[in-house]
């Protein structure tokens, strides 16, 4: 797949502004360092101050369980666990709400030992990135139940993604740049009666993925690079790919009365010569995660969160994917390219589904 001739010739541009393999991590890490622990420092106690607000970690998590018992009811409807307004949710992430924290440790945050796993791994990625001065930031994404609980049919009496923050406090206190989408996702729960995920799949729509990459875009301003791609003419334009009659990947064949198809809208990345956008073999910033990063059904239509990221940042996306893995093998995936695949990053953006963050095994007993 080829570049469009205004993205090519940026990205040479930028690979000269920047220099040969190395020099331009070099240059961003000598900048953004200091941004970096900034932004780790305010997140941190903008997190702490929201907790504190709620009653701290196990105030919070305890005042769910009643919710928690609730969700239990919710029955199974095709792939999905069913909820009213014709909504369905991913079954592994109802199991997962229905835990809570682990709360044997003592204090108020008490240490989790499914997230341990997935913590370390980015902790030790970032820290192998740094050395060749290319930055990280992880993005987990929150479930659809805990961005729209009351869809399960219970109400819950409070937020319920506390093992969402005390996921992104652990990453952040572990020195790894991470993106809250939590809360964002909570202040746009909806334009009208359009919400950020599908009625029949667990991924988010066209209106998730714009807000989240006018997050990222944002998170990455302090890059150089990023800073300089901004300045030149824009690469691309955008526009609406309408589709009908899509089905989501929870939604029950049988049951199209209940669980109707819906009619949705994409936003379609286009070159300025009018081609469809098409990932390069490279670019400096490398896009890594799970099916949230490139879902099967929508390959090739230039829809996905890469498309629409370059778009923002005015800057080619190179994406790298694999369902089903957990956080701890996920840069396993960079690591089987060899070292020259990181030749000429500035910052790998790590996007991943919240629960694939945690060690099943370690997770502890629906309480």
């Amino acid at each position: 797949m080829r570049l469009g001739a205004g993205a090519g010739h940026l990205y040479a541009a930028l690979m000269f502004v920047c220099g040969v393999s190395g020099v331009c991590a070099a240059q961003n890490a000598g900048t953004e360092t200091g941004a970096t622990e900034g932004i780790i420092q305010s997140e941190s106690e903008r997190i702490r101050g929201r907790v504190e607000a709620l009653g701290g970690w196990r105030a919070w998590d305890d005042s769910l369980a009643g919710w928690r018992q609730a969700i239990d009811a919710m029955p199974l409807e095709g792939k999905g666990r069913g909820g009213i307004e014709a909504t369905l949710f991913h079954v592994g992430s109802v199991g997962f709400l229905q835990r809570g924290l682990s709360l044997k440790s003592p204090g108020d945050s008490p240490v989790q030992p499914w997230e341990a796993g997935g913590v370390k791994a980015a902790r030790e990625f970032s820290l192998q990135l740094a050395e060749r001065g290319i930055g990280l930031v992880v993005v987990p994404v929150p479930c659809a139940l805990s961005i729209y609980p009351e869809r399960s049919g219970a109400t819950p009496p409070a937020e319920v993604g506390v093992q969402y923050l005390h996921l992104v406090s652990e990453l952040l206190a572990n020195g790894v740049d991470t993106i809250d989408l939590y809360s964002p996702f909570l202040e746009n729960r909806f334009d009208g009666e359009e919400t950020l995920y599908y009625r029949t799949d667990h991924h988010w729509n066209s209106r998730g993925i714009l807000l989240s990459a006018s997050l990222i875009a944002e998170r990455l301003a302090r890059f150089k690079l990023i800073t300089e791609a901004r300045t030149h003419p824009p690469l691309y334009t955008r526009k609406e790919l309408r589709l009908e009659d899509w089905r989501g990947a929870l939604s029950p064949e049988a049951d199209m009365e209940k669980y109707p198809s819906e009619n949705i809208e994409r936003s379609q990345i286009l070159n300025q010569d009018g081609t469809l956008y098409a990932e390069p073999k490279s670019a400096p910033v490398l896009l890594l995660g799970d099916s949230f990063v490139q879902y099967v059904q929508f390959k090739g239509t230039a829809t996905e969160i890469g498309a629409n990221l370059a778009y923002e940042l005015n800057c080619p996306v190179q994406t790298i994917s694999n369902y089903g893995l957990t956080a701890a093998q996920m840069p396993r995936l960079v690591a089987r390219k060899g070292p020259d695949f990181l030749n000429n990053r500035v910052v790998v953006v790590w996007i991943m589904f919240d629960i694939s963050f945690h060690d099943p095994a370690a997770l502890p007993e629906v309480r």
